[in-house]
């Protein structure tokens, strides 16, 4: 061994012991985060659960990790990790197994589940909506529906008055651009709605007042509750910076898959001109697709960046009506041959530059595909560099 292989390997056995000796600050919340129908098993009454039954889904909502009877071994694991949090969600549809009608087992559950937490030294981080619905709100139109806001308002009333005490931090709804990409773009998801743009408009209109009503319920009860809602994040970069059309593509993408409609929306504000402006430029694809089949090389197009130092080609999206089969399935991984670690980007001031920073590390394929299926861990995929 050389001398210098040698002086590296002390340098980097000395790295992480130092890492093994730090702490994190006082009150810093680290832990690990679930969704009900991703690790229950054996729920019967969501709308993943119909669809899949009906064999409209290849899926199988089976007995998944068996957590729903397991959460205390999986809690004392947590706590052998040294977590101080943990994410859960409530399974609306067992809480609320038919309109209006309440399941006090459900209720007594998820009390067991939180103290089991606390209990341990575990902060609870509740999620109210994480991608499932009860069957019988999807047949009602689902968040379509003009009155959903109100109708998850109810349910979350319900839920405060049950476990508020417990609780002191709320998550309303999880990844709402990735709900409605998944069920109403790609149409792999309840209720498989594909290129529904008028789904699109409404759903993210619903979900944005559903959060304004489920804020709202939650401060009047806890006024010193932490609440909001989880926002899943891609750094889009044009295929081609000197096309205007993929510069148009990618501030397309960004502003629909990165939320800034949704977050407007929830924070009372209105997009602006030039937003809804560059929106309406999903009206040109057939016009471009026709362009294209005249002659032009190619249709516009964005492409995901991620790495601090190298720039990689994850998946070019050629099409303004929809993603391509091998791009981004979630905001937060790509599937296939794509990308397991999203980066996003935050202004470097220093330098005057963008510089990009890890944002989530580790592919969670299964919960992406499908909620049904649990989560299956995954390797970082090999990029192709860009050229």
């Amino acid at each position: 061994m050389s001398r210098s292989t040698m002086e590296d390997r002390v340098s980097a056995a000395a790295d992480d012991s130092a890492n093994r000796r730090r702490r994190f600050p006082a009150g810093f919340l680290w832990g690990a985060a679930t969704a009900s129908h991703q690790v229950e098993g054996g729920n019967r009454w969501n709308d993943w659960w119909e669809y899949e039954s009906s064999g409209r889904l290849p899926f199988a909502s089976g007995d998944c990790c068996r957590h729903y009877e397991l959460y205390e071994q999986d809690f004392d694991l947590a706590r052998s990790l040294g977590h101080n949090c943990h994410r859960l969600s409530l399974e609306w549809s067992r809480i609320e197994p038919q309109d209006g009608q309440w399941n006090p087992a459900a209720i007594e559950h998820y009390a067991r589940v939180i103290r089991a937490l606390k209990t341990r030294g575990i902060e609870p981080v509740v999620t109210l909506h994480h991608f499932t619905l009860p069957a019988w709100f999807l047949r009602r139109g689902g968040w379509e529906c003009a009155d959903s806001a109100q109708i998850f308002a109810r349910f979350v009333a319900h839920t405060l008055e049950n476990l508020g005490e417990q609780v002191g931090y709320w998550l309303t709804i999880n990844e709402p651009t990735v709900y409605v990409m998944q069920s109403y773009i790609n149409g792999e998801w309840p209720p498989l709605q594909r290129n529904s743009w008028s789904g699109v408009a409404r759903v993210l209109r619903n979900l944005a007042r559903a959060h304004v009503a489920a804020f709202a319920a939650i401060k009047q009860v806890q006024p010193d509750a932490q609440v909001g809602f989880a926002h899943s994040a891609l750094w889009m970069e044009p295929c081609d910076p000197q096309r205007l059309l993929d510069r148009m593509a990618t501030r397309v993408r960004d502003f629909a898959l990165n939320g800034r409609f949704f977050v407007d929306c929830a924070g009372g504000k209105k997009a602006s001109a030039a937003q809804t402006g560059l929106c309406g430029a999903q009206l040109l694809y057939p016009l471009l697709r026709a362009i294209r089949g005249l002659g032009a090389e190619r249709g516009p197009g964005a492409q995901l960046q991620a790495g601090a130092s190298s720039r990689w080609r994850a998946e070019k999206f050629n099409r303004l009506g929809g993603l391509s089969p091998r791009a981004c399935r979630s905001a937060a991984t790509l599937l296939g041959n794509g990308l397991a670690a999203v980066h996003h980007r935050k202004r470097d001031c220093d330098r005057g530059r963008r510089a990009a920073m890890p944002f989530f590390a580790g592919s969670c394929r299964g919960a992406c595909e499908s909620p049904g299926r649990g989560i299956e861990c995954a390797g970082i995929s090999a990029l192709e560099p860009a050229r």
